[in-house]
This record gives structure tokens, sequence and C-alpha cells, in this order.
């Protein structure tokens, strides 16, 4: 059998054909950098790019966290309703902050779903004096659906040209 169509073997098993010896052997032995670094500026811009799209998401979460996982005793009091405002701007926010660092809308939505109500079971079952409330739940959802559908009309063609237009006016009502 000739040397170009023999495969290599290892202890008498065949481990792969020549073509594919020959490819892996010039990927072993060249001086190319491999795709798995980051060598060129533009990947590193576009890494850059992408964290700073996905930090205020990350940031959203964590105030969250924080703000339905607080004892009673620390947060403060407030007139009939505020918490309702709180848990429609939470979930707004954190809608909008997924949408901003381009997560899918199905799955975002799925989760913030889920989180709704895993976080109300959750404020009912952890020990710090919180309460499981329906009403909660569909605030979260209200709040869900306004920051999709305010991620929607902010990067619309038309939203960008009403924002456009307000900036404009702004800047000339300042001069």
């Amino acid at each position: 059998m000739p040397a170009s169509t023999r495969s290599r073997s290892f202890s008498g098993v065949a481990v792969a054909g020549p073509r594919v010896q020959t490819i892996f052997a010039r990927r072993l032995t060249s001086e190319e950098p491999r795709p798995d670094r980051c060598t060129d500026t533009a990947n590193r811009a576009r890494i850059f790019d992408v964290s700073l799209r996905v930090l205020p998401f990350v940031t959203a979460a964590l105030l969250s966290v924080v703000i339905l996982f607080m004892p009673r005793s620390g947060v403060p009091s407030a007139p009939f309703g505020v918490d309702k405002i709180v848990h429609i701007g939470l979930f707004g926010l954190l809608a909008v902050t997924g949408l901003y660092a381009r997560l899918r809308l199905f799955p975002l939505a799925v989760a913030l779903v889920l989180y709704a109500v895993a976080s109300e079971i959750l404020q009912a079952t952890l020990p710090i004096d919180r309460s499981f409330e329906v009403v909660d739940i569909i605030t979260d959802w209200v709040g869900l659906a306004a920051g999709t559908l305010l991620h929607a009309w902010a990067t619309s063609a038309r939203g960008r040209r009403q924002r456009a237009r307000y900036l404009r006016r702004a800047a000339d009502e300042d001069s």
C-alpha cells in the first residue's frame, strides 16, 4: 500500500486517514494565531462591546435580587401601591436591559415570567417575613410587557426619529 493512502496507527489501531492527518499536522505546525485567542483589536473591541451591553442587565438582575429578597424590616414604609410600581419598574428594567444585551426575546420573557413566580414563592418560604401575592406576579408581568414594548419602540425607526427630534429641540432651547 502506498504511503500516501495508508493511515497511521497507534498501537495497531488506525487513528485517522491521511487527509485528516495532513490537515491536523498543518494546524499544529502553522504559525497563524489560533482562532480561540483574541489577537486582533477588532475581536477585543467586540468582546468589550458585548461586556458593556451585558453589564446593565447583570446590574439590574443583582438589583432585583436585593429588592425582591430584602427582609421586611429593611423595606421602607411607603404609601399603598408604591410596591406595585416598584415591581413594574424592576421587571421593565430587566426586560429593557436584557433586550439591550441582545438576549433573545422568547427565552428572556420565559425566564422573567418564571423569575416572577419563583421570587414570590421564595418570598413566602424564606424567613424574610415577606408574603406571596398573586398581584405582584401580575405586576411583574405587566412590567415585562411594558419594558419589551419600550425597547421595541426605542429601537424602531420611528422611535429613533422622535428621539432625535426631541434631542434637537432640547438643544435648540438650551442655546
